[in-house]
């Protein structure tokens, strides 16, 4: 999520980033350069016990990923009740999420989606998160994967034809 925060922020667009970070160095390593870019960070939680989540990817010489660390406990906070105040604030036409989340703010987040007729993109961080993605996917608009999260469903990049078929049945639009 902070990636995209960035890369759309330097594309020139509004950006507003909703997460949570521990009170430490890493917080401010990642805030302050999304700041200086313009990314509206005042949405970030501050956990006073947990530290600010890390992710560690290790890459071969074609750039393909060999083995990859990630500690995201601390997004465990953002439920679908601390995520309500600042959801509500919002006029924003369009949200990301990553499945770093609960699924049970995944599956709020795409509900009030749909109630409020936004459009939700929802991004698949790993293999083994596919399983925070909702039964009901109503109210997502796009789901971005690669070929592992797609296989963690049950699919093979072949079958891609049936695994839309599938999930389009349960609400996805893309």
């Amino acid at each position: 999520a902070r990636n995209v925060a960035e890369n759309l922020a330097r594309l020139g667009l509004q950006v507003d980033l909703c997460g949570c970070v521990g009170r430490d160095i890493a917080a401010q390593t990642i805030l302050a350069p999304l700041q200086a870019l313009g990314v509206n960070t005042h949405s970030c939680l501050v956990s006073e016990t947990g530290a600010t989540g890390r992710y560690t990817a290790v890459l071969d010489a074609a750039g393909q990923l060999v083995m990859g660390m990630a500690d995201t406990h601390i997004t465990e906070a953002l439920t679908p009740h601390v995520l309500a105040p600042v959801v509500h604030a919002q006029t924003s036409a369009l949200w990301m999420a990553d499945m770093n989340l609960p699924t049970s703010s995944i599956a709020w987040l795409g509900q009030e989606a749909f109630k409020r007729k936004i459009t939700f993109v929802l991004v698949a961080v790993s293999e083994p998160k596919m399983n925070r993605l909702p039964n009901d996917l109503q109210g997502i608009d796009t789901l971005m994967l690669n070929r592992g999260e797609l296989a963690a469903l049950g699919f093979t990049e072949s079958e891609i034809g049936a695994a839309y078929t599938q999930l389009h049945a349960t609400g996805l639009r893309r």
